[in-house]
């Protein structure tokens, strides 16, 4: 019985110091979307650094996109598409800039 009570007591004395704390959804989305685009891309890098401090709102729309990840992956990945093919363009096209 001692052994058992023992355990309970370290169990209880790592949750109440933070040794398991759960992740907040846009640490748990931040996660995902790093395994799937790429753990070094500078989306990656921004959304694990921002996580932890997200806002009660912030986390509502993490637990939103988490609901809908697929959709939500598809979405990011045209972007970092379209971004990456974007990367040589050195000005817009014509009909595109201001007139004089």
């Amino acid at each position: 019985m001692f052994w058992k009570s023992l355990i309970v007591m370290m169990v209880a004395a790592v949750f109440a110091l933070g040794g398991c704390k759960k992740k907040n959804p846009c640490e748990q989305l931040a996660e995902k979307f790093c395994a799937d685009l790429g753990g070094d891309s500078e989306m990656c890098k921004e959304m694990k650094e921002e996580a932890p401090k997200a806002s009660d709102d912030d986390k509502k729309e993490c637990e939103e996109m988490l609901s809908k990840y697929d959709e939500t992956i598809k979405m990011f990945k045209a972007l970092k598409e379209m971004d990456t093919e974007g990367e040589g363009e050195a000005e817009p096209p014509a009909e595109e800039k201001p007139a004089p």
